[in-house]
């Protein structure tokens, strides 16, 4: 992959040339290379680099929005010592669809709209093929099952791994590769929960992008089929106003969100009780 070549486009611009009014917030709809999108995947190093304590000043109106997305608090997170890598079982994965079969509440966030949100467009995942964008544990990936996906793809940077027959982790190094040699295949649906909003910020070792939440998004836009369904869980506002803690994450109003999901039609908007929403 020539990464010299793969530009962001109107992905990484705050220069709106299309907007129109949308269910919840503006619509944005931008132009996407995604061959260029997905090759930046490779972007990241093999070997995290030390988190960076500071935002360069040449970096500083991009990662803020030109004003729009001000640095409310100064955290320093260092997530790349991230300890020994993590076996879970068929049965562990097992388990936690019995667990949420039941009634059970699963995952480490304890609410209960990630299970809902999938309820209520399981049509969309029963018998489809999805990827999950970022899992520490296979809690998302046991939802998708239990309302009766075929098969997901993980996509993730850590080494742990998920031992179950439907699922396939990948590195998005390797998915980067699939894209450009021509043995992707689209996806029916994407989950994602509580990850985005830490990509570019530095705190997992990944290089300092202040479009970096932007990009994930155009990237699952580039994976999945015309028409496939995205369920994305951040930290929200829930007013017109963002703000980023840096660098532990940012916090989405109407004025990042139209920006997240742009080329995306929203259809519903769950609210959380607590944790990402």
């Amino acid at each position: 992959i020539d990464l010299s070549t793969l530009e962001c486009g109107e992905i990484c611009s705050y220069e709106v040339k299309v907007e129109k009014a949308g269910k919840y917030y503006p619509f944005l709809q931008k132009a996407v290379n995604c061959v260029s999108i997905m090759g930046r995947m490779a972007l990241n190093p093999a070997t995290p680099a030390s988190p960076p304590k500071r935002i360069p000043d040449e970096m500083f109106d991009a990662f803020t929005q030109n004003g729009e997305l001000p640095i409310n608090e100064f955290w320093y997170l260092n997530g790349t010592s991230i300890g020994k890598q993590k076996n879970f079982s068929t049965g562990h994965i097992n388990e936690l669809m019995n667990k949420n079969e039941k009634g059970k509440v699963i995952g480490p966030y304890r609410v209960a709209e990630p299970k809902m949100a999938i309820a209520a467009y399981v049509t969309e995942i029963r018998h489809k093929r999805g990827v999950v964008i970022g899992s520490q544990s296979p809690w998302l990936e046991a939802l998708a099952l239990s309302a009766g996906a075929e098969h997901i793809t993980t996509l993730e940077y850590n080494n742990n791994m998920f031992l179950h027959p439907k699922i396939t982790k990948i590195h998005p190094y390797d998915m980067a590769r699939k894209y450009k040699d021509g043995s992707f295949q689209e996806f029916d649906f994407a989950l994602s929960f509580s990850s985005i909003e830490h990509s570019g910020l530095g705190r997992y070792g990944d290089p300092l992008n202040p479009y970096g939440d932007l990009e994930a998004v155009a990237q699952v836009w580039c994976m999945l089929k015309p028409g496939g369904l995205f369920l994305l869980g951040v930290p929200e506002t829930h007013n017109k106003n963002s703000f980023m803690v840096f660098n532990a994450h940012r916090v989405y109003g109407q004025s990042r969100l139209k920006h997240l999901t742009a080329n995306f039609e929203v259809l519903h908007h769950f609210k959380a009780s607590q944790g990402p929403q």
